[in-house]
């Protein structure tokens, strides 16, 4: 190995897993650990998230204000977890302009415009919706970015396409947008959990990619 003496101390927490460096004798000083740890977040590449102890939604906020934008998010299925996980940061009003929680179909429409032909053909649990749900929260509260959630998390519902446990997520930016569907075994609250980390991490990844995208276009430099 390269570094021999190196001791690492993995930690499992519920949306990521901390990797701990040191020296059982000394024999890294600090600024040689943070070398190390740089080494390794390269090495990872997107799968990294940060140094310290960032939750997700911090790393959007900090991806946001560094590239000056504002964010929206829609929400069905979560019923707010993901706005609050946002509005837990001191400071992000200077990139979260709020959300919208339309778990009624009429919801969607009168606040997100989400066309009724839309709902009718694909239905709400779909990633038109999602997809059609982020642009709307993006357009209605002027932000530059819209993420957005909806799916079954359980007991009840749930159908042939899309079985209890599915999550669709809709993303809106400057430049485009997505979806991205998941789904998930287990509980109402474990579901909606794991799909507001997932949209954060689905954003984080998007966003990181966007900067190193921009950074190369103007050929490396500041």
């Amino acid at each position: 190995a390269q570094y021999p003496a190196l001791r690492m101390a993995y930690c499992v927490h519920y949306t990521m897993v901390d990797v701990r460096l040191s020296s059982l004798e000394g024999e890294f000083s600090m600024e040689q650990l943070k070398t190390i740890g740089r080494e390794m977040s390269q090495l990872l590449g997107q799968n990294f998230v940060c140094f310290g102890h960032c939750s997700l939604a911090q790393v959007v906020y900090h991806e946001l204000r560094a590239l000056g934008r504002s964010l929206a998010v829609a929400e069905s299925c979560t019923g707010g977890l993901l706005g609050d996980a946002f509005t837990n940061i001191p400071g992000v009003s200077k990139v979260f302009r709020g959300g919208v929680i339309c778990y009624n179909n009429d919801v969607k429409m009168d606040l997100l415009d989400v066309p009724e032909s839309l709902l009718d053909q694909h239905g709400a649990v779909s990633s038109e919706c999602a997809i059609a749900m982020a642009s709307g929260a993006a357009e209605r509260l002027s932000a530059d970015y819209g993420l957005s959630v909806t799916g079954f998390a359980g007991p009840d519902g749930g159908d042939e396409k899309n079985p209890l446990g599915t999550i669709h997520l809709g993303y809106h930016s400057p430049v485009g947008v997505w979806c991205k569907t998941v789904r998930y075994t287990g509980g109402r609250e474990d579901v909606k959990t794991r799909a507001v980390y997932t949209a954060l991490d689905w954003m984080r990844r998007k966003l990181q990619k966007y900067k190193m995208e921009e950074f190369l276009c103007c050929g490396g430099e500041d």
